[in-house]
């Protein structure tokens, strides 16, 4: 059997306190979020909408070459993105993640979220 062979354009994730190189995306999907609220007058119809924590949830597979399973981020926990031609990483927060090892390759999965109004507290 050949060796993998890694095409494409490689991504950077820091997690964990370190920094990994040649991420390949196989599959990312983006969701819109927000939470609202919903005012009503007195007969019933809507008078306004307040809409609270917009932000973005994103779900990612990435496929790694390595020699052995990844040990993914936690829960909650902060990681950082970067693609090709980002200037600078991006941090979301972490909803689940999952790895999984075969034949030299980890599948690493990641639901991550970044809310507007988190943004300052993520990034500092």
């Amino acid at each position: 059997m050949a060796a993998a062979t890694q095409l494409g354009q490689a991504w950077k994730l820091g997690y964990n306190g370190v920094e990994y190189t040649g991420y390949m995306p196989t599959d990312v999907n983006v969701t819109p979020t927000a939470d609202e609220e919903v005012i009503k007058n007195e007969d019933g119809a809507t008078c306004s909408v307040i809409t609270m924590d917009v932000g973005e949830e994103q779900s990612y597979t990435f496929l790694i070459k390595s020699t052995g399973s990844l040990t993914p981020p936690v829960k909650n926990s902060l990681v950082s993105f970067k693609g090709p031609g980002d200037v600078a990483a991006v941090k979301r927060r972490v909803l689940d993640s999952g790895v999984k090892y075969s034949k030299g390759i980890s599948q690493l999965t990641l639901k991550v979220i970044r809310e507007v109004s988190m943004a300052a507290a993520y990034d500092a």
